[in-house]
């Protein structure tokens, strides 16, 4: 039995899995905070549809069980909920990504940043038919580095862009609880100041993951520099310090310019919606 393709696979269904049963189990926690009479209420009668549900299960365990068949039953059902975790994944990630605020990232002017100018030159000179620096270096990680050399960071980037995502759903969860919960009995500023608390943590929390997938983009980069430092090390190359036009024009200055952006409104849907509103 190859225990290594087990464990790959179980860790392939758990990376799509988590992000949905988390939003579940965060949103119901939220909703118990904000409530917890009406949603426990609620958590009993999905109790009792499950144990009715469940009932049904006994005819087909007879059935099985003369075969020696009953021990599918549990596993059936495991892989019935992993494929509608699968399927409710794409949807979730999409809705996600609509969800402001957005992260926008320029790649190229953390690398010129993070580059000297003799590296800026040696990778031109590698790649002289690239249009300009960012091209080229690209070009250069694309060509000299393995697919795995910092799977640390990459790793961590994934998770936190999920983490991200899943954050930015639970705000308008919340929101639309309030609304649902505002007539409920509870008094008007415990309702106000369970939803403030509730947004300030999920604001706090997304910030902090923000700041935490900052750091690792840029460590990745970093790690991506010094690996392509290590290999250009060993190649030749043209020291001639005169640069000729060509070679200039593909410098851009990006001095002041940010890598890494959050915005809340993305330009190409102000676009679509003032060319087909006709403003």
């Amino acid at each position: 039995m190859n225990f290594q393709a087990i464990i790959d696979a179980i860790h392939q269904a758990w990376s799509f899995a988590w992000p949905p049963i988390s939003f579940i189990v965060i949103s119901l926690l939220i909703i118990y905070f904000l409530n917890p009479v009406m949603a426990l209420n609620r958590f009993r009668g999905v109790l009792h549809h499950l144990r009715t549900f469940g009932a049904n299960f006994k005819e087909a365990q007879e059935v099985l069980e003369p075969f020696g068949l009953t021990k599918l039953i549990p596993l059936i059902s495991a892989i019935i909920f992993i494929f509608i975790l699968y399927l409710i994944n794409g949807p979730y990630l999409t809705i996600c990504k609509q969800i402001p605020p957005h992260l926008g990232f320029r790649e190229g002017v953390l690398v010129e940043s993070l580059t000297t100018f003799q590296e800026k030159i040696q990778i031109i000179r590698m790649y002289p038919r690239c249009v300009d620096f960012n091209q080229a270096y690209f070009l250069a990680v694309a060509k000299l580095l393995p697919k795995d050399y910092d799977l640390y960071h990459l790793d961590k980037i994934a998770f936190y862009e999920r983490m991200i995502g899943l954050i930015k759903c639970l705000i308008p969860v919340t929101v639309i609880f309030l609304i649902y919960n505002w007539k409920s009995v509870l008094p008007f500023w415990n309702k106000v100041l369970r939803f403030v608390c509730v947004i300030m943590t999920l604001s706090l929390s997304l910030y902090g993951v923000i700041i935490a997938h900052r750091y690792h983009k840029e460590m990745h980069h970093k790690v991506e520099i010094n690996a392509i430092r290590d290999v250009l090390a060993d190649k030749p190359w043209s020291s001639t310090p005169d640069l000729t036009s060509y070679e200039k024009s593909k410098f851009v200055d990006h001095t002041n310019e940010r890598w890494y952006i959050v915005y809340f409104i993305a330009s190409e849907r102000i676009e679509w919606f003032t060319t087909h509103w006709h403003f």
